[in-house]
């Protein structure tokens, strides 16, 4: 399985863990915060983490994924100091927001990683049809 495809099916399970505890009203402050947690230890650290290292770039939509990165990791610390209501709400609409974005950043870089495959392969059939060309050249130049 390739990294886009792990991270997209990350995304659809976070996306309704997430939904699911931010939308259930029968939950306390305490419960919603432990359970975010939870999801964070188990999951959404690790992941934040992959895409970090493995997959954002050097440009302006990578660096304001970080940078909601970085809001997730404060707004944690947060929660864990203070688990109210404010706070936990703050972090599901972060990451469900977030979440978006990025879905849409992986269609981005899919779009450009099938695109330089077609290049590569016009580059390769082109330096073919050349060589090719090239070989008749040589042996029409070569029999005269």
């Amino acid at each position: 399985m390739t990294l886009l495809k792990k991270l997209y099916k990350e995304h659809d399970k976070a996306f309704a863990q997430i939904e699911n505890i931010c939308q259930n009203k029968n939950l306390s402050p305490a419960i919603k915060a432990s359970k975010i947690l939870k999801l964070w230890d188990e999951e959404l650290s690790a992941h934040f983490k992959q895409e970090e290292q493995e997959l954002f770039a050097d440009d302006e939509q990578s660096k304001e994924l970080i940078a909601e990165h970085q809001k997730a990791y404060l707004l944690i610390k947060k929660i864990k100091q203070n688990p109210t209501e404010k706070n936990t709400d703050e972090f599901c609409n972060l990451i469900l927001s977030h979440i978006a974005k990025e879905e849409n950043y992986f269609r981005i870089l899919h779009a450009q990683k099938n695109s330089k495959k077609n290049k590569t392969a016009s580059l390769i059939i082109i330096s073919a049809i050349i060589s090719f060309c090239a070989g008749i050249f040589t042996a029409r130049f070569l029999k005269n």
